[in-house]
């Protein structure tokens, strides 16, 4: 399991502990064989709703995969600027502010 795959796992538990939301789309792409830096895009560039909208629901958007991806120097720099862009969009439509710069 690459290192990005193990980081979106850890948030899978992460998500699960704090508001007891069962992420199964999340899941299912971590059952795959498809890499972290896919399973993220893929997360990513899907339409808003489904999960993010859930977890957002729950006043929680630092949870979501695409807080992880703009918050974390690496994982911007690993999935590019098409990808950074469209997560702090996404953040922005729920009011979420972003804990770091949001350029790559």
């Amino acid at each position: 399991m690459d290192a990005l795959k193990q980081d979106l796992s850890q948030l899978y538990d992460e998500i699960w502990d704090n508001i007891k939301y069962n992420a199964l789309g999340l899941l299912s792409k971590l059952n795959s064989d498809k890499s972290g830096q896919t399973i993220a895009k893929e997360l990513i560039l899907s339409a808003p709703g489904g999960g993010f909208q859930a977890i957002c629901d729950l006043n929680r958007p630092d949870l979501t995969v695409e807080a992880r991806v703009v918050e974390n120097p690496e994982w911007r720099r690993l999935l590019g600027r098409e990808v950074v862009e469209v997560a702090n969009w996404k953040l922005e439509q729920v009011g979420y502010t972003v804990k770091t710069p949001k350029t790559i």
